[in-house]
């Protein structure tokens, strides 16, 4: 199921240029982002891109150009240090481009990769910021120019157009005037704790008429009619279990934020596995809401 990723962009520069707020993504939770590298602060060429960035998991890259263009690309692959300096690609299906602001009006979209060129999703250069596509052509390419970042655009190659395929900006008219890098952080919201409190309880009212209904059927000798009543009653009631499991397990995340216990920030799962206590204490939450 798609959900929506909410951006919180106060402490970000690009923020300033446009308050965007969402972008549909491929993530089941929703999730913060967090600023970790800022080209007006680190410095706009590879060297600082690198230092900041390299090896930091999956990332989020938002461009701004001086002709008013908003863009950017996602990756969960590291961005690394080509070996022996030389240009190395890094494969993904997960990663795309998105559209955040253009000259043209269009809506914010997210457009993904194809994932018949799945090994060219990134391109892995010392020399270059972050490069979407081949590096050749590149969709989305973050070049240094004289010490400072350009930009090429090639856009749709490896990455597939569509409507809004001209909310990038042309590639010889892109100068880059900021940029910056985000990882995604996730942090258990208290409202969508309650929403899913209200989805529990909805389904258990429902397994309640589908019980009061399989009793009402069997008094009036409605055998065939209770057997369905009571495996919709049975269905609920383990779908009810299971819901209600993860709503234990973000209720108690949400308390561990609130007395900041520490936990892996990041939302990414290798990083959680690392976390030996966090995943033994996620799995006895689990356990106990099955009991339960």
């Amino acid at each position: 199921m798609t959900l929506l990723l909410v951006l919180q962009v106060g402490n970000s520069s690009i923020g300033k240029f446009h308050s965007f707020q969402r972008i549909s993504l491929h993530w089941s939770l929703y999730v913060n982002l967090r600023p970790f590298h800022r080209g007006s602060t680190h410095g706009l060429n590879a060297s600082a891109f690198h230092k900041q960035c390299d090896n930091e998991g999956e990332t989020y890259t938002v461009v701004s150009t001086t002709n008013g263009y908003l863009f950017g690309g996602y990756v969960d692959v590291n961005w690394t240090t080509s070996l022996n300096h030389v240009p190395a690609y890094s494969s993904s299906t997960k990663a795309f481009l998105f559209s955040l602001l253009n000259v043209m009006k269009i809506p914010a979209k997210k457009f993904s990769i194809d994932k018949r060129y799945r090994n060219y999703a990134v391109v892995n250069d010392v020399s270059s910021g972050p490069i979407f596509g081949d590096m050749n052509q590149p969709d989305v390419g973050i070049y240094e120019i004289n010490g400072h970042f350009r930009c090429q655009i090639h856009f749709p190659s490896v990455y597939m157009g569509g409507v809004g395929v001209s909310s990038f900006p042309p590639s010889n008219d892109c100068i880059i005037n900021e940029m910056e890098v985000f990882i995604p952080v996730w942090k258990p919201s208290f409202v969508y704790i309650i929403r899913n409190v209200i989805i529990s309880l909805a389904i258990t009212f429902s397994g309640w008429f589908a019980f009061t209904a399989m009793l009402g059927n069997y008094r009036r000798n409605n055998v065939q009619e209770g057997r369905v009543c009571g495996f919709v009653c049975l269905f609920l009631a383990w779908v009810n279990y299971l819901y209600g499991c993860f709503v234990l397990l973000e209720a108690f995340m949400l308390i561990l934020t609130i007395i900041d216990w520490k936990y892996p920030e990041r939302y990414d799962l290798r990083s959680i596995r690392s976390e030996k206590r966090f995943v033994s204490v996620c799995i006895v939450v689990l356990i106990a809401g099955i009991i339960i």
